[in-house]
């Protein structure tokens, strides 16, 4: 499990092997790992990342929550028949469409809604679920401890996509796998999970009929 900061991460149980890093901090024992945002933060002025190994996911997040405002949200990597993806450039970044869920709403309900009022489409047929991401940012001088539902999504490709611009959105458009790469260099790592995780269960699924 990968939480996000910017450009870097914890890195949760997972081998450091798979990461390409300048620098990093293993942590084996949780009693020795502060999870205030200030300690946090200091760690990462000096570190790419920070492995806790031996450590399971649960016990990390409900440390992590106990420290930040936690909050959940869902969104989609949508698929025309073209197999085209649907990003959004928002705040200068490549992006998914995705937002906050609301009170009694479920993960399907609110990555259907919010791509829809990001992007304007309609029509969207819901897949299976990808992943979760996760990642701590700091909001209003609150730092906030995000998760986020991704799911697949299908939709025509005849219809006019309508960016939300009280949201930041300058720009929603179809991206072509040719064009991905280039698109995802401009993005953020959690994005770019959803695309490998997406890509690896399709994989697997393809070798395993």
């Amino acid at each position: 499990m990968y939480i996000y900061y910017n450009d870097k991460f914890i890195n949760v149980g997972l081998t450091s092997h798979k990461d390409s890093l300048n620098s990093a901090i293993i942590i084996d024992n949780i009693e020795q790992f502060s999870f205030l945002p200030d300690n946090i933060l200091n760690l990462f002025d000096k570190y790419d990342a920070i492995y806790l190994g031996n450590i399971a996911d649960y016990k990390v997040l409900e440390h992590l929550k106990s420290c930040f405002n936690y909050i959940e949200a869902a969104g989609g990597l949508v698929r025309n028949e073209l197999g085209e993806s649907l990003m959004i450039f928002r705040s200068g970044k490549w992006d998914l469409p995705k937002g906050k869920m609301e009170l009694g709403e479920s993960s399907e309900e609110c990555a259907l809604r919010e791509v829809e009022e990001e992007c304007g489409v309609a029509g969207l047929e819901l897949g299976s679920k990808i992943c979760d991401t996760y990642h701590i940012y700091n909001m209003y001088n609150q730092w906030v401890l995000k998760k986020t539902y991704w799911y697949n999504m299908k939709s025509s490709l005849d219809q006019q996509l309508i960016p939300q611009l009280e949201e930041d959105i300058s720009q929603v458009c179809w991206v072509s796998s040719g064009q991905l790469s280039d698109r995802l260099s401009n993005s953020y790592p959690s994005i770019l999970e959803v695309f490998t995780t997406d890509e690896t269960d399709a994989t697997d699924a393809s070798e395993n009929k």
